[in-house]
């Protein structure tokens, strides 16, 4: 024989709940009226007047009686050219050198490969095409142009050819 209970619609359990969210979220407003004059934004600074000067202006066409300035000439990086002997790092595979960065020439590179007591991790991307291996021996690899290349805990990369 099941007994079944009739719930009594004023018991309090029913009201846990809903009592519980009602609570919390009075408790969070009360909180956040309190603390809100902490966050307020203060007014904003009146700032001091500046006083703005302008270039004279140039003339259209040069006259005889005024002296012509040379143009300005902006100052431009020359790109570095690329190397052929690297440590770990990343690295842009180009025959040009980038203004900035480094880059490598292309060629065939050797590596003693790990320093001491690591793993010598190396990878070589040419678009969507990667290939990656780590060794502790010596390792040989070709770098061709546009290549992207990385490689942490090698010895020195030295291009053979």
């Amino acid at each position: 024989m099941t007994r079944h209970q009739i719930r009594d619609p004023h018991h309090p359990s029913r009201w846990g709940v809903p009592l519980a969210l009602a609570v919390g979220l009075a408790v969070g407003l009360g909180a956040g009226l309190l603390v809100r004059d902490a966050w307020a934004v203060p007014p904003a600074v009146a700032l001091a007047p500046v006083q703005v000067t302008h270039d004279p202006p140039v003339p259209a066409t040069p006259s005889s009686s005024t002296a012509s300035a040379p143009p300005a000439t902006v100052a431009a990086q020359t790109p570095a050219p690329p190397v052929s002997a690297f440590l770990d790092g990343g690295f842009y595979v180009s025959t040009a050198g980038s203004p900035g960065m480094v880059t490598v020439a292309p060629g065939r590179y050797r590596s003693a490969g790990a320093t001491v007591g690591g793993t010598c991790v190396w990878e070589r991307r040419d678009g969507s095409d990667s290939v990656r291996d780590q060794t502790q021996a010596p390792v040989t690899l070709t770098l061709r142009a546009g290549n992207f290349f990385r490689s942490a805990g090698c010895a020195q990369w030295v291009k053979t050819g």
